[in-house]
């Protein structure tokens, strides 16, 4: 959840900058495009923040489920390691009685 909200601060705070990159490359194109050429090849400032904002959400989403995926296998590792130490906990009982 921290990721998660330091992820969204920093894209709040740069969304100027992701802004001002996609108007200079529309500013670049200018120099080959006419507007409405431009404006049909959807060389717009605002599609390229709301692809930005889609993107940062969709990787948000998907470290989500790695971490989901993360903590499954730590529970299992911790299970795991609670059935060895069991089976040691046993071990050592059957040696007692042997050693009887």
């Amino acid at each position: 959840a921290a990721f998660q909200e330091a992820t969204r601060d920093t894209h709040d705070e740069t969304g100027d900058l992701f802004e001002g990159f996609q108007q200079a490359i529309c500013s670049s194109e200018s120099e080959d495009l006419d507007q409405s050429t431009r404006q049909r090849s959807g060389c717009q400032p605002a599609s390229f923040v709301q692809y930005m904002d889609i993107m940062t959400n969709a990787t948000l989403d998907i470290f989500d489920e790695a971490l989901e995926v993360l903590e499954v296998y730590d529970d299992a590792l911790v299970l795991l390691q609670d059935t060895a130490d069991d089976l040691q906990t046993q071990e050592d009982e059957l040696r007692d009685i042997d050693t009887f």
